[in-house]
C-alpha cells in the first residue's frame, strides 16, 4: 500500500472528501486481488511471479519425487506434471486472481494466460491429466474436467498412481514394482517435412502425438536428451 502522499494538505468540506474517500476505495475493495506478470514454475502446484509465490487454487498434482507407474515402470510423476505446467504456461503473460490462503499464509489464485479472459491455467492441468481437483474445495468446475481427463487416459491417468494428498500421508502404490528404469514420456515424432521435434507432457498436441518406431520416432526420457539426439522442442503449428 502506497504511502500518505507528502503534497500540501487541501482544505475542503467535509462531505466533499468522504464523497472523493469512497470513491478511491469502493472500487478496490469491490476487486478480486490481482497478480500479473511472467510466471517462474516452482513445481506442478506453484508458480513464482515477481518473487510472489502462488499456489494454483482448486486443484492439486504430485509434488517433486512422488512416483507413479506407466507401463509396468516407475517414473517421477512430480516431475512431469512441473514439466507440463511448464509447457502450458510458456511464455505467456500470467493472469492470477486470488481466491485465498493456505495454512502457511500463501496465496492461492485462478491463473489465466495472455489475459483474465484466457485460457485457465487450473483447469489446463487437470484436462490433461497432470492434476486433480482438490477435494477440499467445493463446487468447482475441476472434477468433471478430471472425469474426462480419466477416461481419455491422459497424463498420470495412462497408468497407475496414489493421489498426491495421499502420497503426502505416507500411502504408496501397492504391491509395489520391482525396481526399473523409468519410463520415457517425452514424444520424438517427426513432422511432414522430415523435421525431428520433441513433445513434453501437457503440451497442446502431445496427447494425439503417435510415436511409429518404424518411421525412426522414439522416446526420450527427458528434453535435455532428445536435444542431444538432434531433436529440436515442437511449435505449435510445426505439424
Amino acid at each position: 500500500m502506497r504511502q500518505p502522499s507528502q503534497a500540501p494538505v487541501l482544505r475542503m468540506q467535509p462531505a466533499l472528501a468522504l464523497i472523493l474517500a469512497l470513491a478511491v476505495v469502493l472500487p478496490a475493495a469491490a476487486q478480486t486481488p490481482q497478480i500479473v506478470g511472467k510466471a517462474r514454475i516452482i513445481d506442478a502446484n506453484s508458480i513464482d511471479i515477481a518473487g510472489q509465490r502462488i499456489g494454483l487454487f482448486g486443484i492439486d498434482a504430485p509434488d517433486a519425487g512422488q512416483t507413479c507407474l506407466a507401463a509396468g515402470r516407475r517414473y517421477d510423476c512430480g516431475r512431469n506434471a512441473g514439466f507440463a505446467l511448464s509447457q502450458i504456461v510458456g511464455r505467456h503473460w500470467v493472469y492470477c486472481h486470488e481466491k485465498g490462503r493456505d495454512g502457511n499464509g500463501a496465496i492461492l489464485a485462478v491463473c489465466n494466460l495472455a489475459g483474465a479472459a484466457g485460457p485457465e491455467v487450473n483447469a489446463t492441468m487437470v484436462d490433461t491429466g497432470w492434476a486433480l481437483a482438490d477435494r477440499n474445495v467445493p463446487n468447482t468446475h475441476y472434477p468433471r474436467l478430471e472425469a474426462k481427463a480419466r477416461q481419455a487416459k491422459a497424463g498420470l491417468w495412462q497408468g497407475s498412481f496414489v493421489a498426491p494428498w495421499e502420497w503426502r500421508r505416507g500411502k504408496r502404490l501397492s504391491p509395489a514394482p520391482a525396481r526399473g528404469t523409468a519410463p520415457c514420456l517425452v514424444k520424438g515424432s517427426i513432422d511432414r517435412d522430415g523435421t525431428p521435434v520433441y513433445h513434453l507432457p501437457g503440451g497442446r498436441d502431445y496427447d494425439r502425438t503417435r510415436i511409429d518406431p518404424r518411421t525412426g520416432e522414439r522416446w526420450f526420457c527427458s528434453a535435455a536428451q532428445a536435444e542431444e539426439a538432434g531433436w529440436q522442442p515442437y511449435r505449435e503449428g510445426a505439424r
